[in-house]
């Protein structure tokens, strides 16, 4: 896996994508999301904090964490939700940003 990161840049207004050799020195100061690996139905990376949605077993919302060993969606009701098939996931925004679009 590769190691990727984005932070929140407020000079910017934006994210920065950063890897392990090249961190910005402001970061100490940000929330650090981690990418996870994976990708969602329309090829976007995955990363902590995402927001993101499945209409598969009927339209469920959630946001990305890792808990235990594993990253998991956890849903409006604390329902664990497991990227059996993120390709059945979409991106709709980040915990930060709320929805990007529905």
């Amino acid at each position: 896996m590769e190691y990727k990161f984005r932070a929140w840049s407020i000079g910017k207004q934006d994210w920065v994508y950063f890897g392990i050799t090249n961190v910005p020195e402001w970061v100490h100061e940000a929330e650090v999301e981690q990418y996870i690996g994976l990708h969602d139905k329309n090829g976007k990376e995955i990363y902590l904090g995402d927001t993101v949605k499945t209409g598969w077993q009927g339209e469920v919302k959630g946001y990305v964490v890792f808990e235990g060993y594993s990253y998991l969606v956890k849903d409006s009701n604390n329902k664990n939700l497991y990227f059996n098939h993120p390709e059945r996931y979409e991106v709709i925004g980040n915990i930060h940003n709320k929805e990007e679009s529905t």
